[in-house]
């Protein structure tokens, strides 16, 4: 924070207006609130200190944000609560608007300043009397190992489903990860409820751990002393044992075209903590994805989150028949025909039904209920190829590439030694080391030395493209939504677990960026028919979409081994989900 104050020039407590006043989901300025942000963009700077801000709507936002600092402290006490103090600069930055010609489209504006300026609020959260939130949880919370987005679910009882870009006659895509969330909610509430929790939070220190053990030790001794005091304190135990507490944590969720309030009841046995060591806290991260097996746990540990997500994802719909695949033929089975034998409700029954493989859909898809949303092969096919495309600007960039394969390069036998140690490896500690070589983890590096994807689009998805693959792209938008909410359900339960403490390395993993990329995934639209081709455990025709997709984002540059490379990756991933 220390380092944006002094660029931005504003004081810390005015962060929240900034963050609101840049736009964010609440505000949307350029399409509803003209009045507003011409004012912005068109505000006179008179404070000096601003003048090295860049970007000229940065600088129009810090002078603003000044007057409103300097107006409220010619009129109020200084030593005045940061919350108060917070509440007079909303106040004074709604005086000093300009009004929109819309008396309900101002009001709606001045609405979501508010709501937004809470939600920004550092100064709510570290000022009021939270002293039913432990230490360590607002500690990572300070230092960036917990949002504020899953901290709320203490602080307020509540999350927020954030709406994405769907289709509202469908059911919310945050229904796909209703589960997860509500394990992660128990992990959360264990986390800062349990009794068992008050131990210091660096389970990763072997030496505090080896104290601990000691201090055990002697407690048992002194207790074997004393047959009575053993027979109390197991009384003691039991009855801890069956202490239940009752929470109701309320989501904000989309049901059609509103946003409801949904109440999640969710009990905690007060004496059963989250595990002290990480492996056992990494296996109930992995267990709540459905994931806890070694084919997922072989995998280089910034593969894990994407494939956990998509091997939930991939369950979900098949448990409920909504996943859509075709079989090859009589004799030979498809490469998910062992998944869904094993979860599917009605063995198979309704999975074995045929989706057009046309280039492009000439009928709606058929659905199973007229609000879930059907997951199609091709589309979670679609769904990974576009996460290891994404994966171009960081840990599959074509540098990275070059380091681990070129043969002129020192390191070639040491990544290779590191990748033959990883096909037995199974704990996230020894999969760490093994895999985090490749120097992909800090996210400004990331941006500053790669600068962009490896692979760029031969065409944008455009217009034209939605009005071709209408239907394909209707039924893609909702699927993308829902991968969307997992991947924010898993950096949750990332963060809740406290993963990232004990392994730095996962921090970048957090905002799931890295395996984003909207427009590859709709563009897979277009080459649905590669899809189709046969498959094996081998092959998968991956090489084929990219090299029709996509191209370098170097000139002069053509290297099939490269392709061959993210194949095999994509290989990799959909064996380790679906095997």
């Amino acid at each position: 924070n220390s380092s944006l104050l002094k660029i931005l020039s504003i004081p810390k407590e005015t962060l929240p207006l900034f963050a609101t006043l840049c736009g964010n989901d609440y505000i949307t300025f350029l399409l509803k609130y003209k009045k507003f942000i011409n004012q912005l963009n068109t505000y006179k700077c008179r404070h000096q200190s601003t003048n090295n801000i860049k970007n000229e709507f940065f600088k129009n936002i810090s002078n603003f944000i000044l007057d409103i600092y300097e107006n409220v402290n010619k009129l109020c006490d200084e030593k005045l609560d940061p919350q108060k103090k917070l509440k007079l600069y909303t106040e004074e930055l709604l005086k000093m608007k300009k009004k929109e010609n819309n008396k309900v489209l101002e009001d709606e504006c001045q609405s979501k300043i508010i709501e937004s300026i809470k939600e920004y609020s550092l100064t709510t959260l570290n000022e009021n009397n939270i002293s039913f939130i432990k230490n360590e949880i607002i500690k990572s919370y300070r230092n960036g190992k917990i949002y504020e987005t899953i901290l709320n679910v203490l602080y307020n009882n509540q999350f927020k489903c954030i709406q994405y870009f769907e289709d509202i006659s469908k059911e919310s895509c945050w229904n796909i990860s209703s589960e997860e969330r509500k394990e992660t909610f128990k992990f959360l509430l264990k986390r800062n409820y349990s009794s068992g929790n008050n131990r210091n939070n660096n389970n990763n220190n072997v030496n505090e751990m080896n104290t601990e053990v000691e201090k055990n030790k002697d407690n048992n001794q002194r207790e074997n002393n004393s047959n009575q005091d053993k027979k109390t304190k197991k009384n003691n135990e039991n009855r801890d044992r069956n202490i239940q507490r009752k929470f109701i944590i309320n989501e904000l969720i989309r049901k059609d075209n509103v946003v409801i309030e949904e109440p999640i009841n969710i009990n905690i046995v007060l004496n059963e903590p989250l595990p002290i060591y990480v492996e056992d806290r990494f296996d109930l991260y992995l267990n709540t994805y459905k994931s806890n097996i070694n084919r997922i746990k072989r995998l280089p540990y910034y593969l894990i989150p994407v494939a956990s997500c998509l091997r939930s994802f991939l369950i979900t719909k098949i448990k409920s028949d909504s996943f859509i695949y075709r079989e090859k033929d009589k004799n030979e089975k498809s490469i998910y025909t062992n998944i869904v034998n094993t979860f599917s409700k009605n063995n198979n029954k309704n999975n074995n039904k045929k989706s057009s493989s046309s280039s492009s859909s000439s009928s709606s898809p058929p659905n199973i209920s007229n609000t879930s949303t059907q997951l199609y092969d091709y589309e979670f096919e679609g769904l990974l190829a576009s996460c290891v495309a994404a994966m171009t600007l960081t840990f599959f960039h074509r540098k990275v590439y070059n380091r681990i394969f070129n043969p002129t390069t020192a390191n070639k036998k040491k990544n290779q030694n590191h990748t033959i140690k990883n096909r037995n490896v199974y704990s996230l500690k020894s999969n760490i080391m093994c895999n985090n070589n490749i120097g992909c983890n800090n996210s400004y590096d990331n941006i500053k030395y790669h600068k962009k994807r490896s692979l760029v689009l031969e065409e944008h998805w455009c217009i034209k493209d939605i009005c071709d693959y209408k239907d394909d792209f209707e039924n893609a938008v909702q699927i993308y939504a829902e991968f969307l909410s997992l991947l924010i359900s898993n950096s949750n339960t990332l963060q809740v677990l406290n993963l990232g403490n004990d392994f730095p390395e996962l921090l970048s993993l957090y905002s799931m960026y890295h395996y984003i990329w909207k427009d590859a995934f709709y563009s897979m639209l277009k080459k649905k028919d590669l899809f189709r081709h046969k498959k094996n455990n081998k092959i998968y025709y991956i090489f084929f979409v990219f090299k029709e997709l996509f191209k370098y984002n170097e000139e002069k540059v053509e290297d099939e081994n490269y392709l061959m490379f993210l194949e095999k990756n994509y290989a990799n991933i959909i064996k380790s989900i679906l095997f």
